[in-house]
């Protein structure tokens, strides 16, 4: 992911979806974002960031448990301080635990691995 280089022209560029909330009416469901995937080989890796002791919105965890149940994702959820400071990770929908930047690197080269040994045909 890039660098911010231009704060104002960052912040011009942010959309907002609370138009197409209104789609929705009268549930209080709204469009989330997800802080970063990528796809190999019709696998996707999702990582979600959270602050220190910020707990994961019902919402999120029932977007979370469908995307796995696809059988097609995987979800990191990672607990620390930007811009890369991880203290706790959950692999959804598993338990969360203590861990560091490194193990979850080491974590993201060992799926890439496991997908790219599975390619499709």
């Amino acid at each position: 992911m890039a660098d911010i280089r231009n704060m104002d022209n960052f912040i011009a560029s942010k959309w907002s979806y609370s138009y197409f909330d209104q789609a929705f009416q009268p549930t209080r469901i709204s469009f989330g974002d997800l802080d970063a995937v990528v796809e190999r080989n019709g696998q996707f890796l999702v990582l979600e960031t959270k602050g220190e002791g910020v707990p994961v919105p019902r919402g999120q965890e029932r977007m979370f448990n469908s995307m796995v149940g696809l059988g097609c994702f995987t979800v990191l959820v990672l607990w620390g301080k930007p811009p890369c400071e991880v203290t706790a990770c959950r692999i959804w929908p598993g338990i969360k635990f203590n861990t560091d930047k490194d193990a979850v690197f080491e974590f993201i080269k060992e799926w890439r691995r496991i997908v790219e040994e599975n390619e499709c045909d």
